[in-house]
């Protein structure tokens, strides 16, 4: 994709300092997309049962194609690494099992 490259380090250090000051939700949408590199709309389809499976977080997700950009393909599947599986978990004040939002999504669009 053209004009496409990484953060330099001090980009990145800009994008840490931003997101401090951010809602819990708006923190976790932030860092869905830094770290597994989905677009906003993957990240908002994602639900609580996509992202948790017997109460801890799975060690993949995966968005459905029907969720990717043109709405066809195969499963997109990312790895969760650790900064990932840290964001759930501030975004639901969890200990221990998820809570549930509306209709069941992880991250609920805000009109």
């Amino acid at each position: 994709m053209a004009g496409r490259r990484p953060l330099t380090h001090q980009e990145q250090r800009k994008l840490l300092r931003a997101v401090r000051g951010l809602s819990p939700r708006d923190r976790a949408l932030v860092t869905c997309q830094w770290m597994s590199g989905f677009r906003i709309s993957e990240c908002l389809s994602l639900t609580v049962s996509s992202v948790f499976r017997n109460d801890h977080l799975t060690a993949k997700i995966g968005v459905a194609p029907r969720n990717l950009k043109g709405g066809y393909g195969q499963t997109r599947w990312v790895p969760v690494l650790p900064e990932l599986a840290r964001a759930p978990g501030k975004l639901f004040g969890l200990a221990a099992a998820p809570v549930k939002s509306p209709a069941g999504y992880a991250v609920v669009s805000e009109p």
